[in-house]
């Protein structure tokens, strides 16, 4: 895990937590306005800046640092 993490910005954090709640990047793309693809490079970011290389992964360390619920 890195030690400094690059803070997750608000949508990042939004798309997490609808990405918790069961959502797939296709269903979450319209409630978000954008792309399957523009939410999978955001997914992207988000691994990266948790420092996961999974989706669950990121889910599981959002939910236990507070992130999301």
């Amino acid at each position: 895990m890195a030690i400094t993490e690059e803070k997750l910005s608000s949508k990042e954090v939004y798309i997490l937590q609808l990405l918790a709640d069961g959502e797939t990047p296709r269903q979450l793309a319209p409630s978000v306005r954008l792309t399957e693809l523009s939410v999978r490079q955001y997914v992207a970011r988000i691994k990266e800046k948790l420092d996961v290389r999974t989706t669950q992964g990121a889910v599981a360390i959002a939910i236990r640092r507070g992130i999301i619920d």
